[in-house]
């Protein structure tokens, strides 16, 4: 239905990052449904402090992007960018699966309070349900980042 094989870019971005979360990306490629790119992999500590100073980062100090330790993807449909979280709930689903078929751990950006999505025992919207409804009652604003998957190592 939809041509799976990621583009030159991801391919390149791939290889900046960790082997093994470049494996969890192109293992979520062969099994999933929703097509996506990688659109972010390394990102030096330049850019990590002008996208935290223009808001664009969750972290002021070091990503795990800075040590090749998370992508950011972007899931598309008929080449039209998505940004819908239901979009995503399936495409963390298709990466959690992967990561757990090569027997390693995953954050995922929707809900960065939860330490490894692969333990999650039930949906992942769920999961970022969660976590928006604690930062309610904390009355902070959630942050939100969909598309953003870092690897967890033991």
């Amino acid at each position: 239905m939809y041509d799976l094989e990621l583009n030159s870019k991801s391919l390149q971005l791939l290889e900046a990052v960790h082997p093994k979360l470049a494996s969890v990306v192109h293992e979520a490629r062969e099994i999933g449904e929703v097509p996506f790119e990688v659109v972010e992999g390394y990102r030096s500590k330049e850019m990590q402090a002008l996208m935290a100073e223009k808001g664009a980062s969750g972290s002021f100090g070091t990503s795990p992007h800075c040590f090749g330790f998370a992508v950011s993807i972007l899931a598309f449909y008929d080449d039209i960018p998505k940004t819908n979280t239901l979009v995503y709930e399936e495409l963390a689903t298709t990466m959690k699966y992967a990561a757990m078929n090569l027997g390693v751990g995953l954050k995922w950006g929707a809900a960065p309070h939860y330490p490894n999505i692969c333990d999650w025992p039930d949906s992942l919207d769920m999961l970022m349900f969660e976590y928006v409804s604690a930062c309610v009652e904390k009355e902070v604003v959630p942050h939100i980042s969909p598309g953003y998957f870092e690897l967890v190592l033991d």
